[in-house]
């Protein structure tokens, strides 16, 4: 009964062995063959096109494309990089390319008129364009109607 216990553990243990000799060639194996010749993806938010170009260069990337179109935002600049594809720190092969997304600075819109609308229907045209309604005075002025729209500011057309 203790020789055949004893071979089981000699089994279990040469298995084991085993076992960790392919988990450890396998490791090695991917380390060499694939994570070589891989990079992650340098942060460029917030350079020009240019030094963005200059940096993914200098880290083995290229530009894929540049798009700009559509692409607002309050905080970054325009011609700046608002976003990147594939986001930074994701990990790729030397060569790739990677897509950049430029601001075009914060959204401008042109201020409707609301003389002589009526508080609800302006509250709907300003939210029509994007806007919303900061704050109100009301007051009774003889002459024009109760709720409506007397004066506005910014003024219609200021963007």
């Amino acid at each position: 009964m203790g020789r055949k216990l004893l071979r089981a553990l000699g089994l279990l243990a040469y298995a084991a062995l085993v076992l960790l000799a392919f988990t450890l060639a396998a490791y090695l194996s991917f380390s060499f063959f694939v994570r070589s010749g891989v990079t992650p993806v340098p942060s460029v938010v917030g350079m020009t096109r240019a030094e963005a170009a200059n940096v993914l260069v200098g880290n083995g990337l290229a530009v894929r494309g540049v798009t700009s179109k559509g692409h607002y935002d309050d905080k970054v600049p325009a011609g700046r990089v608002l976003r990147e594809i594939p986001d930074a720190r994701t990990l790729v092969k030397r060569g790739s390319g990677v897509q950049l997304v430029l601001s075009q600075g914060p959204r401008r819109i042109e201020v409707p008129d609301l003389a002589a609308q009526a508080f609800p229907a302006a509250q709907v045209t300003l939210s029509g364009s994007g806007l919303i309604v900061g704050k109100t005075l009301s007051a009774f002025i003889p002459g024009h109607e109760t709720g409506t729209v007397v004066a506005q500011d910014p003024d219609p057309g200021a963007s």
